[in-house]
């Protein structure tokens, strides 16, 4: 909701998305923990359609009012085992979170290209990295990391190293 990632629909959606959860969680924790969850489900704010006075008495949500997206999930399985190998490689070498590097991804399918470009800002922000590029033709100077068959992430390493060097004298 935050930062630099997404537009306004997107932001808007981030919402709807993150109330829709806390909604149904303090729902179904309200047989639990019936004072606490009452509590926090009065400061959410209220949607127009909601009517219920009290999360006792409102809807308990069933499996029926969610649907699963399989394609969803492969697609932020994808991306997250982007930003595991190239936080993997960043750790081995040590770097920073200040430490921005440029990350090369080669991809064999225009498909997982398709994904991983609609996630790249993303995948930026979470691996600490300065620009995505996403190439066949890789640089000298990079590490890479395997991440499956489609996909490599080639982390250019070389101006890194090089500045560190350069700071150490």
């Amino acid at each position: 909701m935050y930062g630099e990632i997404g537009d306004e629909s997107n932001k808007k959606t981030s919402q709807e998305t993150l109330y829709t959860c806390l909604d149904t969680a303090l729902k179904c924790t309200a047989p639990f923990m019936p004072f606490i969850s009452e509590e926090l489900w009065q400061r959410l704010p209220r949607r127009a359609t909601d009517k219920a006075a009290s999360v006792h008495v409102s809807r308990f949500p069933a499996e029926a009012d969610f649907t699963r997206d399989n394609n969803a999930e492969d697609n932020i399985d994808l991306m997250m085992n982007v930003i595991k190998g190239i936080r993997s490689i960043r750790g081995e070498y040590k770097l920073t979170n200040k430490q921005k590097t440029e990350v090369f991804l080669e991809t064999k399918s225009n498909d997982v290209k398709t994904v991983l470009e609609s996630t790249s800002d993303f995948i930026r922000c979470l691996s600490s990295s300065e620009k995505i590029t996403f190439s066949n033709e890789i640089p000298a100077g990079c590490v890479i990391s395997v991440v499956n068959d489609d996909v490599n992430a080639h982390i250019m390493l070389k101006v890194c190293i090089s500045r560190v060097k350069s700071s150490a004298n």
